[in-house]
């Protein structure tokens, strides 16, 4: 009878065969791979993750990114494949650079419980969102980002979304020109009165819209304006708009002045968690004067995280 330290058994003991795991367990590992890896690898594996992988509920969640895979694989034939795979179990949903509007009815069609649906890069039309709106009764995450959808689209999705509570409408660029219009942050303050997270990265609103939009959106707990460069942040400051919200959240602005920065004496009273300078150009003798400030070095004092650092979505 060999001891439990013979060689064998030493050996033997440091191989293991992932396939004798309980099921359960099975299940929890490869759902965190993604969509791509269960379609083309992890199913093919043996019969029993086979049988694992077409459990509906491996199919909560959809992550299917052109820029990953470029030309190797039909991500829309593998979308819809995978949704028919969740039998109406999809919750969340991430389409890059390849969706489109009858993508999207498809999926809206066969999935009644999406809760996050973003959308990048995708060629959806005001008439493709607006249509399947009404079969997102449950959704609270949106994201449309490099996507040029009207300001009517949102009051739509607005509308239809009761439950929203994350939004990131992101432009495709910003123009130079100097054009305002206040017509998305209009139709947000007019629809989505329950967001407790907001991104509108490169939007052409002004100080208009921005008040329109804490005026309506009182529960705001994180709002990032990074190239909004329309908004004059010294009267933001100056009106103590921010106060005047139950905010506990973060802040992402454009950039602004060092005299505007010095400002802000008041920044104790605005209880941030975090407050993000993007873009700035300043040195770094500047950078020390303004966190040097009274509201500054009381912001810090109660654990507020003050970043200076570049652009970017």
């Amino acid at each position: 009878m060999s001891s439990p330290s013979s060689p064998k058994r030493r050996c033997g003991s440091g191989i293991r065969n992932w396939t004798e795991l309980p099921e359960d367990v099975t299940a929890s590992i490869l759902s965190r791979l993604g969509t791509i890896d269960i379609l083309e690898t992890a199913q093919k594996v043996c019969t029993t993750w086979y049988k694992i992988c077409k459990d509906p509920l491996m199919w909560r969640t959809i992550d299917l990114r052109y820029d990953d895979f470029p030309k190797v694989y039909d991500l829309g034939k593998m979308c819809r494949y995978a949704v028919d795979r969740s039998c109406g179990n999809l919750v969340t949903i991430n389409l890059d650079f390849f969706g489109t509007d009858e993508l999207l009815k498809y999926i809206t069609d066969s999935s009644s419980g999406i809760r996050c649906l973003r959308l990048v890069h995708c060629d959806i039309t005001d008439e493709g969102l607006s249509a399947v709106s009404s079969r997102l009764p449950l959704l609270e995450d949106l994201e449309i980002s490099q996507c040029s959808l009207s300001h009517e689209t949102l009051e739509v999705v607005g509308a239809s979304c009761p439950l929203l509570k994350s939004l990131k409408v992101n432009s495709r660029w910003y123009s130079l020109a100097h054009e305002e219009c206040n017509k998305h942050a209009l139709a947000i303050a007019d629809k989505m009165h329950d967001l407790r997270h907001l991104q509108i990265f490169a939007n052409k609103l002004n100080n208009d819209g921005l008040q329109a939009i804490l005026d309506c959106c009182p529960l705001l707990e994180s709002l990032d304006l990074r190239q909004c460069y329309n908004l004059n942040l010294e009267e933001v400051w100056r009106n103590d708009w921010l106060n005047e919200l139950n905010y506990c959240g973060s802040l992402m602005i454009p950039p602004m002045t060092m005299s505007s920065m010095l400002r802000l004496s008041h920044m104790d009273q605005m209880m941030l968690k975090k407050f993000w300078m993007r873009n700035c150009s300043w040195n770094m003798m500047m950078i020390i004067m303004v966190i040097s400030s009274p509201g500054m070095m009381s912001s810090m004092t109660l654990g507020i995280s003050i970043t200076f650092c570049e652009t970017g979505i």
